[in-house]
C-alpha cells in the first residue's frame, strides 16, 4: 500500500512539474469522483470465515432455541437419549470455552424435564389433598344432617308416646269419675260380685238401662 501511495504521489509531481493543465484537470476528476462517490450503491458487506468455535456457538444456539416433545415427554430409545446427552455436554463444552451464557432450564434433557415432573407432581397432589379435604367436609355435613334428623324423630316419638300416655290417663280418670258418680254402675258392678243374675248373661235388664242412661248423661252432659 506504502510504494502504491508513493508511486501515486511521484506521478501526480512528475505531470504537475511538466503539465500545469493536466495537473488541474486530476485535480477535477477527483473532485468529481469524490462527489460521485454519495451517489454510489452500499457495498456489500464482507463475508467473513467462520472457525469451528463460531459454528458450534451457531449450532448450540439453534439447538437451545428448539424445543421438542421428544425431550420434554422422554420419547425415543435409550441410545438416542444417550447421544443427545453427549451431544449437549459436547456443546457446552464449546460454549464454556468461548462465551458464557444463560441456559433455559428446558433446554437439556434431564435438568427441563425433572423440574416440569415435579411441579406436576407437585400440583397433581395438591389437587388430590383439596379433593380429600373437600371429600371429608362433605361426609361430616352427611353425619351432621343424620344425627339432626335421628334427634328430631326420637323428640316426634317421645312427644307422640307422651301424648298417648297422657290420652290413656285422662281415660282412665274419666272411667274412674264416672265409676264413682253412677249407682247403676256400682249395682251391676255389686250384682257381678253376688252372681245374682237374672237375664240371660247375670247382669239384670233394670240394672243394664240404668247403665246405659248414666253413661248417656254423662257423656251428654
Amino acid at each position: 500500500m506504502e510504494a502504491t501511495i508513493k508511486r501515486g504521489r511521484t506521478f501526480e509531481m512528475y505531470y504537475a512539474k511538466n503539465n500545469f493543465f493536466f495537473f488541474i484537470i486530476l485535480i477535477r476528476l477527483k473532485t468529481c469522483l469524490s462527489i460521485l462517490s454519495f451517489f454510489r450503491p452500499p457495498s456489500p458487506p464482507e463475508v467473513k470465515q467462520e472457525g469451528q468455535n463460531e459454528r458450534g456457538r451457531d449450532r448450540t444456539k439453534k439447538s437451545i432455541s428448539r424445543f421438542s416433545l421428544k425431550k420434554l415427554l422422554r420419547l425415543g430409545s435409550k441410545e438416542d437419549e444417550k447421544k443427545q446427552k453427549e451431544h449437549d455436554k459436547r456443546l457446552l463444552r464449546e460454549t464454556k470455552r468461548g462465551k458464557l451464557q444463560i441456559i433455559h432450564p428446558l433446554d437439556y434433557n434431564q435438568n427441563g424435564v425433572e423440574v416440569i415432573i415435579i411441579i406436576i407432581i407437585i400440583i397433581i397432589i395438591i389437587i388430590i389433598i383439596i379433593i380429600i379435604i373437600i371429600i371429608i367436609i362433605i361426609i361430616i355435613i352427611i353425619i351432621i344432617i343424620i344425627i339432626i334428623i335421628i334427634i328430631i324423630i326420637i323428640i316426634i316419638i317421645i312427644i307422640i308416646i307422651i301424648i298417648i300416655i297422657i290420652i290413656i290417663i285422662i281415660i282412665i280418670i274419666i272411667i274412674i269419675i264416672i265409676v264413682e258418680r253412677s249407682p247403676a254402675i256400682h249395682k251391676v258392678l255389686h250384682s257381678l260380685k253376688t252372681n245374682k243374675a237374672s237375664g240371660p248373661d247375670g247382669i239384670p235388664a233394670r240394672f243394664l238401662k240404668e247403665f246405659a242412661d248414666e253413661l248417656a248423661l254423662c257423656f251428654t252432659g
